[in-house]
């Protein structure tokens, strides 16, 4: 899903200034995929020598990566987090002034995710854009639990979703003799192995004797704003595994 996030700041003194910062970047990004954010800018041929690009995360005041064309240096990364992830080899634009003007973020994981605004500044004038996005981690593993065939008190049904960020939309459907219940009421904590995703779960107690072998359970799970949704259902009893003789 790709959103193209146009957002212009203009300050003017007299006629000769950075008018426009136009971003293009991706509202939501899978987690290990390539991530390009781009900021086309425009600005008077007298100000190409003093052109100054900064990318910054999150509000804040000290940016990630900073370009002077005229130094013809390269682009440098000044924030830790982001060293090991931005290709500076990357060009975005076959003109000199522009050509490293985004971010080639190799690799994102969930941390990446969050506010980037980018600021073109001359001596006479700045304008900059900022835009959100979300790097999504889809769950490593989801597990749909039904009742046992040999179940004659009260237990429970349950969906679970592992390492996933951000968190999740969850809803559980199941029937009971036909009836169709619902419940999207979620628990949610930090993953085990990696405390910036989650684990999530919704746990519905059920009595076996209000439910028939035809009954069905069912688990959504959403992540709002991205392309990511994944569903599974299976009959309310579990299966009897077959016996080999």
């Amino acid at each position: 899903m790709l959103v193209q996030a146009v957002l212009i700041s203009t300050f003017c003194i007299g006629a000769q200034s950075v008018s426009t910062v136009t971003l293009a970047t991706p509202g939501a990004h899978a987690a290990g995929e390539e991530l390009i954010l781009d900021c086309d800018f425009e600005f008077e041929e007298q100000e190409a020598s003093q052109l100054d690009l900064k990318w910054y995360f999150n509000g804040s005041p000290v940016p990630i990566y900073q370009w002077v064309p005229a130094l013809d240096l390269g682009p440098q990364v000044i924030d830790p987090m982001f060293k090991d992830n931005l290709d500076l080899k990357y060009q975005a634009h076959s003109e000199k002034l522009k050509k490293h003007r985004a971010l080639h973020i190799m690799n994102p994981d969930e941390r990446f995710s969050g506010n980037y605004k980018c600021k073109v500044s001359s001596f006479v004038d700045e304008a900059s854009a900022e835009n959100e996005v979300i790097v999504y981690v889809p769950p490593s593993q989801v597990v749909l639990n039904a009742l046992r065939i040999t179940d004659n008190e009260p237990t429970n049904i349950s969906c679970h979703a592992s390492g996933i960020f951000p968190l999740p939309q969850v809803s559980l459907v199941w029937t009971e003799n036909s009836t169709v219940f619902t419940s999207d009421n979620v628990e949610y904590h930090p993953n085990y192995a990696n405390p910036g995703l989650f684990d999530v779960s919704i746990t519905v107690d059920i009595d076996p004797f209000d439910v028939v072998q035809q009954d069905m359970i069912s688990c959504e799970i959403t992540i709002q704003d991205t392309e990511f949704s994944v569903r599974m259902e299976t009959e309310i009893f579990e299966k009897p595994e077959s016996s080999q003789t």
